[in-house]
């Protein structure tokens, strides 16, 4: 190892991202409130804002693992691959980019659907958009 400062705990999963994603230069670990509380009542995110629908279309809620260790990392590893997120289940949240904008966004769109998410569950159940009008988004927006 180089340089002075200690890695952070969690370098299992850092690592282990970075072995499985070529495409991926940034890795981000947040414990995002909404995110995480949604998570842990085990509300997943859905299809309600355009956002949600075409970049976080399946972010997965992996079970709790305990933080800093290589089991963690392991599950961390399988689950990230074609996925620009994944949720710790009472932990927090992982995004992975090409930059470290591309992760933060990522992480601040899945803190706004959880928000919304939260908000509109006290009123009824959120409308999600309908799967006919992804298909046409995505086509529309080539993605």
């Amino acid at each position: 190892m180089e340089g002075i400062l200690k890695p952070s705990m969690e370098w299992y999963f850092h690592t282990a991202i970075y072995r499985k994603r070529a495409d991926i230069n940034a890795v981000l670990h947040t414990h995002s409130p909404y995110t995480t509380g949604l998570a842990i009542s085990g509300v997943k995110l859905r299809p309600i804002t355009l956002e949600a629908a075409t970049m976080l279309a399946d972010v997965p809620i992996l079970p709790f693992r305990y933080p800093g260790t290589e089991e963690l990392g392991v599950q961390v590893g399988e689950a990230i691959l074609g996925k620009r997120a994944v949720i710790l289940q009472n932990h927090g949240v992982i995004a992975v980019g090409f930059d470290l904008f591309e992760a933060l966004t990522t992480i601040e769109i899945l803190e706004e659907i959880s928000i919304m998410t939260f908000v509109a569950s006290q009123f009824g159940p959120p409308k999600e958009i309908p799967p006919d009008q992804i298909e046409l988004i995505k086509r529309l927006y080539r993605i």
